[in-house]
């Protein structure tokens, strides 16, 4: 009869793999753990961004900012991207927390022209900039026909009656919008269109001066139409005196 041998698995291999599967399960542990911490990491930034985000909206809303109903009025939206702008400014806003600021300010017929908007822009691929965003605005409430007619006026202004406060506020609402004030403000050529619309009594004195800096120009302008209307009362008041005849 055959004798029977016992092959029995060495002492040595077993502990090898005893240590392998524990370090196996505790590599399996660890890794697991750090998911559960990835996650609860991603949903505490999720939350502070999202503390974030309503902090900087409520900030936003504390300067009282005006809403956009959608008005077909050229200067009551350039009015608008000038205000809002300016808060935009004064809280550093990101470029696309200005875009989420001003469409929240959308209301009305406004708030749907701009939700169609948005999904062609989306369709045609194109990236939702504040630039973008402005030139579509200006091309639904304030279309190149409107620009034009602004040039126009700007091109055409003359003082006639209006003091040089009132005609410099006319003549620098209608610049903005020249073409080539766009990009770069000509202060020469702006300084030049002012005086050829002055009336004669203030050109003649401040023309042979030639200056060629606007604020400078407007505040010279003042002084003269000052001089002018002191030396006009003062007329008007001490004036000759008739000599009384007694009969």
């Amino acid at each position: 009869m055959a004798r029977r041998t016992n092959r029995s698995v060495p002492q040595g291999r077993n502990d090898m793999t005893e240590a392998t599967q524990a370090m196996n399960a505790m590599a399996a542990a660890m890794a697991q753990q750090a998911a559960i911490q990835a996650q609860r990491d991603a949903q505490r930034d999720q939350r502070d961004e999202a503390a974030s985000a309503a902090r900087a909206l409520n900030e936003f809303r504390r300067q009282d900012p005006p809403k956009f109903k959608g008005e077909h009025d050229p200067d009551k939206a350039d009015l608008w991207l000038q205000e809002i702008e300016k808060i935009f400014e004064i809280l550093h806003c990101s470029d696309n927390a200005k875009v989420e600021y001003a469409t929240y300010l959308m209301i009305g017929e406004a708030e749907y022209w701009w939700r169609g908007a948005k999904k062609m822009m989306e369709t045609n691929h194109e990236e939702l900039t504040w630039e973008a965003f402005k030139n579509k605005f200006l091309e639904k409430y304030f279309p190149k026909s409107a620009r034009a007619e602004k040039e126009a006026q700007f091109l055409k202004l003359y003082q006639g009656n209006l003091t040089i406060a009132e005609y410099a506020a006319k003549f620098e609402s209608l610049a903005k919008h020249f073409r080539y004030f766009l990009n770069q403000i000509d202060e020469e050529y702006m300084c030049e269109r002012f005086e050829s619309g002055l009336r004669y009594e203030i050109k003649e004195l401040v023309g042979p001066l030639e200056i060629r800096q606007y604020q400078v120009l407007v505040e010279k302008c003042k002084k003269v139409e000052q001089m002018k209307q002191s030396r006009l009362n003062r007329g008007v008041v001490g004036g000759p005196i008739r000599p009384q005849v007694e009969i």
